[in-house]
């Protein structure tokens, strides 16, 4: 039987560190590309993404600690939300533990341009990848 797969040429060590160095470059510019709105609005590491997760139905801090965050990160990023008027935090008639978070207005706002931002950051890596693929191919 005839293989459909297209023969791949080895990867060599040296194609690997660019790579990687390639993938963390993308990465701290990702980052400086959040740090406006970071700042702008007191937003931690996490913030535009919870953000987002609110946004779109996350709204109790358990499931916001589904992402792997840690819970007591979780509280934290909740907390700065809270002060920054970003985020309103509707207790729980039958368990005080449990409350149900929402965006308020400036949090929608926010959240918006934060996603706005974060499609501008995938856009670029996506870029990236695409150059990188294409030196690939062709042996560059």
């Amino acid at each position: 039987m005839v293989s459909a797969r297209k023969s791949r040429r080895s990867v060599t060590p040296e194609y690997t560190a660019y790579l990687l160095h390639t993938v963390g470059a993308t990465a701290r510019r990702m980052l400086a590309i959040m740090e406006p709105t970071n700042q702008r609005y007191s937003l931690g590491p996490r913030g535009a993404s919870m953000l987002t997760l609110i946004d779109h139905g996350w709204v109790h801090p358990a499931e916001l600690a589904e992402t792997g965050v840690g819970r007591s990160l979780i509280t934290a990023e909740i907390n700065r939300l809270l002060a920054a008027g970003l985020v309103a935090r509707e207790e729980s008639a039958g368990d005080k533990r449990r409350g149900t978070l929402s965006l308020t207005p400036l949090g929608k706002t926010v959240s918006a341009e934060s996603f706005r931002t974060i499609l501008q950051a995938r856009n670029l890596l996506l870029t990236m990848l695409i150059d990188l693929s294409g030196q690939s191919a062709t042996g560059s």
